[in-house]
């Protein structure tokens, strides 16, 4: 039997249960992550990203580019959500800017200042004071660029001087309160209730999806069609192989459908289509090959439902299926969220949301990939000792 025919028989039954399959894995998902990301609103709206942070500067430098670094956080507009203290019991930040930092700027060299996060609410408060920090010293680097070019121009020095006034009047916009908050808002980045629901529960229903795929293989056996198609003139790893085609396949269909329907009605999964449907064939891999371990290892289907319920389970306490660990749970179930396998699934599109760069989803995605790789080789080492004899 040919792969084209194999893949056609499975399409046929996927029209033949078309109703049964978009309501399970397409409408089901949809109308839950939109009632989630409805109820749970409140939740997913951030803290007022322009209250109060405290931090505390130490300048161990002492010139100039350090003064000039920590008048940016007096600045009157700035003060009102950024404030210097020294109290601990506010303190969330603290900033040291290492000796040599003037020198390291004007040489146009990279010197670190350390952002010491002094409790669990700091995390966002590093993001903005390191962006506004990144910011500062490349405004000051370039300043530093652009004033050598003029001396060294053959200008009059008057229009040296003036086209230094005009540069440091922009330099002075970026200290302004807008130009702060800009920077601040754009370190906020997170995504909403229906971004995160439809991710968490697409993670869910991606693990129900494995399960069915298993399934259906299961049901062919006790219809006598294993036996069937191992008559024919294919070996066991060509059948096999065949299998995880056509799951993967079925996947793919199914998974693109549901991410594309919120990504057209522009309410998720928004960003590149390239790295979007990498993404989905990764994780339509990853699920064809999982469903595919199942049935090489265990040719009881109550086994292999007993594997897929335990990873259900997982993805519902630990994995942040229908609550998101990061803002319900503490750091204990923080840490036993990473042995949810969905978890790498919302990490990926999370990342793919908030950033959209490939080098933003690449930790997750190489996990996923390295899963499915192991996963495959395991099986096809099972099939050649021992299956379905």
């Amino acid at each position: 039997m040919r792969l084209k025919a194999f893949i056609k028989v499975m399409l046929k039954g996927l029209v033949r249960e078309w109703k049964v399959t978009v309501f399970t894995f397409i409408i089901f998902p949809m109308v839950t992550s939109v009632l989630y990301g409805y109820f749970q609103k409140e939740l997913f709206t951030p803290e007022n990203i322009m209250s109060k942070y405290y931090i505390n500067i130490i300048d161990e430098d002492k010139s100039e580019a350090s003064t000039g670094l920590k008048e940016l956080f007096n600045n009157e507009g700035v003060k009102d959500f950024i404030v210097l203290t020294e109290d601990r019991e506010k303190l969330q930040v603290e900033v040291v800017i290492p000796k040599g930092y003037e020198s390291a700027l004007i040489g146009l060299k990279e010197e670190e200042i350390v952002l010491r996060q002094l409790n669990e609410k700091g995390e966002p408060v590093i993001a903005a004071v390191s962006s506004l920090v990144e910011k500062y010293n490349k405004a000051v680097q370039e300043g530093i660029s652009i004033n050598n070019r003029i001396v060294k121009s053959p200008l009059s020095q008057e229009d040296k001087e003036k086209l230094m006034m005009d540069i440091g009047e922009k330099f002075k916009s970026f200290q302004t309160e807008k130009g702060i908050k800009t920077n601040i808002y754009t370190e906020g980045k997170n995504l909403t209730s229906f971004q995160y629901y439809s991710i968490s529960i697409f993670s869910f229903i991606s693990l129900v999806l494995i399960g069915s795929l298993s399934n259906s293989y299961y049901t062919e056996r006790e219809n006598g069609l294993v036996k069937r198609y191992l008559a024919a003139p294919m070996s066991k790893i060509q059948y096999f192989n065949y299998i995880l085609i056509s799951n993967f396949t079925f996947a793919l269909i199914v998974n693109s459908i549901y991410v594309m329907v919120y990504k057209i009605s522009n309410m998720s999964f928004q960003g590149s289509y390239g790295i979007l449907i990498l993404i989905l064939i990764i994780l339509s891999i990853l699920e064809a090959t999982l469903a595919g371990f199942l049935v090489a290892f265990f040719k009881d289907k109550r086994i292999g439902g007993i594997f897929i319920n335990a990873f259900i389970l997982l993805s519902v306490s630990v994995g942040g299926a229908f609550f998101p660990v990061d803002k319900v749970g503490g750091k204990v179930l923080a840490v036993l969220s990473n042995i949810a396998p969905n978890t790498h699934i919302i990490n990926v599109f999370k990342s793919y949301m908030l950033e959209n760069t490939l080098s933003s989803i690449i930790n997750p995605l190489v996990i996923m990939a390295t899963v499915a790789i192991v996963s495959y080789l395991i099986s096809i080492i099972k099939v050649k000792v021992k299956w379905e004899d």
